[in-house]
């Protein structure tokens, strides 16, 4: 029975949430702002300006695609605009029952993974994107074939694109966490970094085929960072703990 009451009592805490949700998604969706179009139509629009070469040409397969293509992009951009609101309710919720290092702990760790998803989903938006998009279709240029391009696929990749991007620049984070909880020790991180590293540059030479070097380096050289800045606040976070169980043997 408690733990139904928790569990209506956070279905109540984003209530509020989904409402905002749903009605942010519908202005979006229906409510021209500029030249008769929507603010789902714009993201389109420049989507294919910023992505598309004249060489793609974007094509309509189904009735139902260039709606459902306008819904999603309607509900990504409602997501991150009432995105806020839904961590403040989640924190109001979850906080009165944390002390306070722990709370100040939270706040610290969802200001850093939300800065640090919105950093790599501009780097997924200017670099990831754009590069592996030119790199898939140079292969269709020696074939002298049509380059059709799906609305529904376009709007998938670049967004699946943006969104796997800011997941991946979670990686400090989690090794953050790994090494809160105790499951891997920062020497651990130190020892393995020759490993990680040439994990990150078989990855992005695989996705950047271009032969050159200087794609697949732009791409890892963040990787590597992110890396390298989890290894530091692995190693601080315990040296923390070694210093608390010093005060407190107990």
């Amino acid at each position: 029975m408690k733990l139904l009451a928790e569990f209506q009592s956070l279905i109540k805490a984003v209530s509020v949430w989904a409402y905002s949700l749903l009605i942010v998604c519908l202005i979006i969706f229906s409510l021209p702002v500029s030249m008769g179009k929507t603010p789902a139509q714009i993201v389109i629009d420049r989507f294919q300006s910023d992505f598309l070469s004249s060489e793609i040409q974007l094509v309509v397969l189904a009735p139902t695609e260039a709606f459902a293509a306008q819904a999603g992009i309607s509900l990504l951009l409602a997501f991150l605009i009432t995105l806020p609101l839904l961590i403040i309710r989640v924190y109001g919720y979850v906080f009165p029952a944390l002390r306070p290092a722990e709370r100040r702990a939270l706040a610290r760790a969802g200001v850093t993974s939300g800065l640090l998803f919105l950093a790599g989903a501009v780097f997924g938006y200017i670099m990831v994107a754009p590069i592996t998009l030119k790199v898939l279709y140079a292969f269709a240029g020696p074939l002298n074939v049509r380059q059709l391009l799906s609305l529904s696929g376009f709007i998938g990749f670049i967004t699946g694109s943006i969104f796997i991007s800011g997941l991946i620049f979670q990686i400090p984070v989690s090794m953050f966490l790994l090494t809160k909880i105790g499951l891997v020790q920062p020497s651990r991180w130190r020892q393995h970094w020759r490993t990680a590293v040439l994990g990150f540059l078989i990855f992005t030479a695989l996705i950047t085929p271009d032969g050159s070097g200087v794609t697949m380096l732009l791409l890892a050289g963040p990787l590597i960072g992110l890396y390298l800045l989890g290894t530091f606040f692995a190693g601080r976070t315990s040296k923390a703990i070694t210093h608390q169980i010093s005060l407190h043997p107990d």
